[in-house]
């Protein structure tokens, strides 16, 4: 159970980073002009280097770490946090898409005074990756696993 629970958190560290990546890129493409996978492979290195952590040091939900966790223990967070993943993965682009419409039609409104257009694709996707961690960050704090001991 163990090797399943490493093998989660070692693919949803990378899809959390690709989830930060996009708020991320869109302001420092705003800013800089940085390309996509510069942003998205800095993240992921800053993710993998917080998945060590997760793996070696108490994860954040008062539980042993993993090398030092029990089969039920383990089998418990893994079961919390694929369900609290997909829960947020599915609730997202739902949530995103009122705040999304707004932030589109105040940009085509303010677009002749910036002389950009705003693509409605980042935009909408910025709205659903604020939204995936909004809802993941509450559900965490709402409820968290109980451990049979």
């Amino acid at each position: 159970m163990k090797f399943l629970l490493v093998g989660w958190v070692g693919l949803r560290f990378p899809l959390e980073a690709l989830i930060w990546t996009m708020p991320t890129w869109l302001v420092l493409n705003i800013l800089f002009g940085a390309p996509f996978r510069y942003v998205y492979l800095l993240l992921t290195a800053i993710h993998f280097l917080a998945a060590l952590h997760y793996l070696f040091r108490s994860p954040p939900l008062r539980m042993p770490p993993i090398a030092q966790m029990s089969d039920a223990e383990a089998r418990t967070l893994l079961s919390y946090d694929l369900k609290l993943t997909i829960f947020a993965l599915a609730t997202a682009p739902v949530a995103a898409l009122l705040p999304a419409a707004l932030v589109i039609a105040i940009s085509y409104f303010a677009a002749p005074w910036f002389g950009r257009r705003p693509d409605w694709l980042n935009i909408f996707l910025l709205c659903a990756c604020v939204m995936y961690v909004l809802n993941k960050s509450r559900i965490r704090k709402r409820t968290p696993p109980s451990v049979p001991r």
